[in-house]
């Protein structure tokens, strides 16, 4: 089984690089064998997450409930 690569943010529609290279080790209960590496977020990745979310919300206000939903 192929080990995902979870080794980057989606922020502002684009896969980012975290600021720093913190990596969590995933393990699967079932096997106890490593099965990937979590990227481990810091106050500057959440910091740029949100500051995307913000600019994005004005848009997002005026779409349509259908819009919503057909988005997500």
């Amino acid at each position: 089984m192929e080990m995902p690569d979870l080794s980057r943010f989606y922020i502002d529609g684009a896969w980012v690089e975290p600021e720093h290279a913190r990596r969590f080790t995933l393990i699967d209960p079932s096997t106890e064998l490593e099965c990937g590496k979590l990227a481990m977020g810091g106050r500057e990745d959440v910091d740029r997450a949100v500051d995307a979310a913000r600019a994005a919300l004005p848009g997002y206000r005026q779409m349509s409930r259908t819009d919503r939903i057909a988005l997500l």
